[in-house]
C-alpha cells in the first residue's frame, strides 16, 4: 500500500524532473535553421547564417593532417588562395567577390592561416581599410604554431574573433589558448564532433569551462557536424565511418554525440555559449542564403534569376572566332540590344536570354556545325557551375 508521504515524495519528484527538463529546453535551443545552441551565436555565425560573410582561404597548406579534414583535391597542401570560389591572389577581386555578395565580413581559414602570417596580416589591413572598422573579420587556426607575438600581430591588424581548433585527441597544445586572453578579441573554440570519442571531449569542454563557472577561457564553443567529402571519405570510412543516410554527407553518430555534450555543458552549469552547426545548416541556409545574394548583384540583364538563386540563360558555344563572328551578325542582324548578350571567352560561349536561343536556334545552327545552343541553370559564382543544360 502507498503511504501519502510516497504520494507527495513521488510528486515532488516528477514535478523537479519536469521542471529540469523545461529548463533544458529552454536552455538547448533548436534554431530555425536545423541547428541547436546554448545561449547566443557569435557574430562570425550569425553572420554567415545569412550568407553575409566571404569565405577566404588564405592557403591550403597546413601545419596538420586531420583524417577528416574536408578541404578539396584543389586547396589541400597547395599554396592556394581562394575568395569564396573564386582562385585569385589579387586582393581587388577580394574586393569584387564581397560587393557581389554583398557580404558584411570574411571568414579567413586555410590550411593553416598562420603559416601564411604576414599575408593573412596584409589581407586583414586591405580589408578593414577598405570596407571600415566595422567589417567583421574572423580567423581559423590549429593551435600547433600559436605564440604570443603572432596573436598580437593578428589583434592589431583588426582581426575581431579567433577560433581555435583544438586537438580532441591531444592536449599538449589546449594550454596556448590563454595567449588569447590578453587582446579584446572573441576568443571560441571549433572542432567537428567525431563519433565514439565522448570522453575527450568532455575533457575538452572541462579545460575549456573553469570550475567556478565565473569565467571561461572562451566565448563560444562550436561544434560542427562530421562531414563525408570526396577527398576524405575513404579514409573516414576506413574508421568505420558512414553517412547516416543516403541524402545526407552528415557522419553517422556526430549528431547523437553532439546533443550529449550540450546536455552534459547544461548539466554542468557551465555558462558557455554553445552552437551545433550540421550539415544541412551549412548547405541548405548558410550557402543558399550567400548564392542567393550575390545572384542579384552578378545577374546580368539576359539572366533569369529563380527561387534559388541560380541563373537560368542560354549558351551559344562556339569553335573559333569565324563562328563567333557569325553570331554575333545574327543577333545584330535580328536587333538583340548588346546589353542582352555577353561573351564567356573561357568557355568559348555568348551568354543571351532564353528567347532568343530559342527563337533563333536555326539561324545561329548555320553558322557553324561545331555550334552547340543550350538553355543552362547555373550558381551565380565565378566558376558557374552547372546545374543544368538542354541543348536545343
Amino acid at each position: 500500500m502507498i503511504t501519502a508521504g510516497q504520494i507527495n515524495y513521488y510528486f515532488l519528484f516528477y514535478n523537479n524532473q519536469l521542471s529540469f527538463l523545461n529548463k533544458m529546453i529552454k536552455k538547448i535551443q533548436k534554431t530555425k535553421f536545423n541547428s541547436y545552441k546554448i545561449g547566443s551565436l557569435a557574430k562570425g555565425c550569425q553572420q554567415c547564417i545569412k550568407g553575409e560573410k566571404t569565405v577566404l582561404l588564405i592557403t591550403g597548406l597546413c601545419s596538420k593532417n586531420c583524417f577528416f579534414c574536408p578541404i578539396s583535391d584543389q586547396k589541400k597542401n597547395k599554396d592556394v588562395i581562394y575568395f569564396n570560389e573564386w582562385p585569385s591572389r589579387q586582393i581587388n577581386d577580394l574586393f569584387t567577390e564581397i560587393t557581389l555578395c554583398g557580404s558584411k565580413g570574411v571568414g579567413i581559414t586555410g590550411g593553416d592561416p598562420l603559416i601564411k602570417l604576414e599575408r593573412t596580416i596584409k589581407f586583414i589591413k586591405a580589408l578593414k581599410k577598405r570596407f571600415g572598422e566595422k567589417f567583421h573579420i574572423h580567423l581559423y587556426t590549429p593551435l600547433e604554431l600559436v605564440a604570443d607575438n603572432k596573436l598580437k600581430k593578428l589583434f592589431n591588424a583588426g582581426l575581431d574573433e579567433i577560433r581555435f581548433h583544438l586537438d580532441v585527441y591531444n592536449s599538449n597544445f589546449w594550454e596556448k589558448i590563454t595567449l588569447a586572453e590578453k587582446y579584446g578579441w572573441d576568443i571560441g573554440v571549433e572542432v567537428p564532433v567525431i563519433p565514439g570519442i565522448e570522453k575527450q571531449y568532455k575533457k575538452m569542454i572541462d579545460f575549456l569551462c573553469n570550475k567556478d563557472k565565473k569565467r571561461n577561457k572562451i566565448k563560444f564553443l562550436n561544434l560542427n557536424e562530421l562531414e563525408i567529402s570526396d577527398t576524405n571519405a575513404c579514409k573516414l570510412v576506413e574508421k568505420g565511418f558512414r553517412a547516416k543516410d543516403k541524402y545526407s554527407y552528415g557522419v553517422k553518430g556526430s549528431e547523437e554525440l553532439s546533443k550529449k555534450l550540450l546536455k552534459y555543458i547544461f548539466t554542468k552549469k557551465y555558462k558557455l555559449n554553445v552552437h551545433y552547426c550540421t550539415c544541412k545548416l551549412k548547405d541548405n541556409v548558410q550557402l543558399r542564403n550567400r548564392i542567393k545574394k550575390r545572384s542579384k548583384n552578378a545577374a546580368k540583364p539576359y539572366d533569369i534569376v529563380d527561387e534559388e538563386g541560380m541563373l537560368i540563360r542560354g549558351a551559344i558555344y562556339y569553335h573559333n572566332g569565324t563562328s563567333l563572328k557569325c553570331i554575333i551578325n545574327v543577333l545584330k542582324q535580328n536587333n538583340v540590344p548588346k546589353k542582352y548578350y555577353g561573351l564567356d571567352k573561357k568557355r568559348k560561349r555568348l551568354l543571351t536570354t532564353t528567347v532568343v536561343v530559342e527563337k533563333l536556334v536555326k539561324e545561329l545552327k548555320k553558322c557553324s556545325k561545331s555550334i552547340k545552343i543550350a538553355i543552362v541553370k547555373e550558381y551565380p559564382t565565378v566558376d558557374s557551375l552547372n546545374v543544368e543544360t538542354d541543348f536545343l
